[in-house]
């Protein structure tokens, strides 16, 4: 059930009521949510098998949009989670429903399209200036692929929207369905997206070129926060172990991401 919730970005509305602080036993597995970024390039399952080898602790790691990772945590559904949205994880913070945030890594985005010369209007490629660089598709209404699911990409995106002073919309703004291959469907109709760096490197890149890599907006910290409502034995020292050295080793050895800085 919580597996199907988490899935469901949608269930981000839902009125909940909070829930009591529940210590579990130390035995039970700590519930690790991630967004599902991390749990594509392998991130959370690295860090869950390398804590459970030196801890003997077992994790049972959890895959979802951001925005419904939050949720969950939010009500304790979860124990920990690792998010890429610092502006909704702030708010939890300040609200006291999540605590002991630390970032841990950061990830980055690319804005991509097509490779075919004269589809894009001039100034696009190659621009540090991702805002810039949307603001000058939206103008030339060239097709972009956008998401509204509740994940760190959707976040970044509203964020550099906000920041080109554009309001997205149909018809060259069209809604990407959660779990779609964003770089099949960026080719195909020959659209723009921002996916994760991760994915960029990993997937299928003919057709497409980078556009924007240089902007220091599409570098996004990977934070990892308790739950207020949960209190896992574990989770105190899964925070230190995955912050502290041993930590930061697994992370180094993870070519995509890289240290908190």
């Amino acid at each position: 059930m919580l597996r199907r919730r988490l899935i469901a970005a949608a269930a981000l509305a839902l009125p909940w009521p909070l829930a009591a602080q529940r210590r579990p036993a130390r035995d039970e597995p700590l519930r690790l949510g991630a967004d599902s970024a991390l749990a594509w390039c392998g991130f959370v399952q690295t860090l869950a098998a390398a804590f459970g080898r030196e801890s003997g602790l077992p994790i049972r790691w959890i895959a979802a949009p951001t925005s419904a990772m939050l949720e969950a945590l939010e009500h304790g559904e979860i124990d920990a989670g690792l998010g890429l949205a610092p502006d909704a994880e702030i708010r939890l913070e300040q609200q006291g429903l999540v605590h002991d945030r630390r970032a841990i890594a950061r990830t980055g985005f690319v804005l991509v399209g097509p490779a075919a010369r004269g589809v894009l209007p001039d100034g696009v490629a190659g621009n540090r200036d991702a805002a810039r660089a949307l603001a000058l598709l939206a103008a030339g209404s060239v097709p972009f692929l956008g998401r509204n699911d509740g994940s760190g990409a959707h976040w970044l995106e509203q964020a550099l929207w906000r920041a080109a002073a554009v309001a997205p919309a149909a018809p060259w703004w069209r809604g990407l369905a959660a779990g779609a291959d964003a770089l099949g469907a960026a080719r195909e109709q020959q659209a723009c997206v921002i996916v994760d760096r991760p994915a960029w490197q990993a997937g299928q890149r003919r057709g497409l070129t980078a556009l924007v890599t240089q902007d220091a907006r599409l570098t996004v910290p990977v934070h990892l926060m308790r739950s207020f409502h949960a209190d896992h034995p574990a989770a105190g020292l899964f925070a230190r172990w995955v912050s502290g050295p041993r930590g930061r080793r697994v992370v180094d050895a993870r070519t995509a991401l890289s240290p908190p800085g």
